[in-house]
């Protein structure tokens, strides 16, 4: 396949990929307000759609990025991974996650993030990149330890 060809097919991947995380955000907003963990699901749909919005400027719009464009985007991407226990939590619990949890599981990618910015220094962005592996892992754990609570509660 030729480098042109591949070029068009990644485009249109993208947004297709776009369009329908565009339309899910949009149907889980008109039927997620029955009960709260679809309007969880819903805010974390709109906050990973706002990456894509982005992401989608950058790459096809105006790349004021540059060389930096891979890694910045990664890091807005890596946003997911708090996202993901705080859909956890939302699943699990009666009760909103406390803004503490949500403060700390969140600050580290902020600041990571912000830095990078400032300095584009490739240890700032490598060290988050495995600060986000390793704290995936310990959510997976949290996870699978919260649903098997969870599951001997409701029986």
């Amino acid at each position: 396949m030729e480098m042109a060809t591949l070029h068009r097919l990644m485009d249109f991947s993208c947004g297709l990929f776009f369009m329908f995380q565009l339309f899910g955000t949009l149907l889980l907003y008109l039927k997620g307000r029955a009960h709260r963990l679809q309007r969880v699901v819903f805010w974390l749909m709109l906050c990973l759609l706002s990456v894509s919005t982005f992401e989608f400027y950058v790459f096809f719009i105006d790349n004021f990025l540059g060389n930096e464009l891979r890694p910045f985007t990664n890091m807005l991407q890596l946003s997911a991974v708090p996202l993901c226990l705080m859909l956890i939590y939302a699943v699990t619990h009666d009760c909103p996650m406390p803004w503490r949890w949500v403060v700390a599981n969140s600050l580290p990618y902020v600041v990571a993030f912000v830095s990078y910015l400032l300095v584009f220094k490739h240890a700032v962005y490598y060290g988050l990149m495995l600060f986000a592996a390793i704290h995936a892992l310990f959510i997976i754990a949290y996870g699978f330890m919260s649903i098997r609570e969870y599951n001997k509660k409701l029986r």
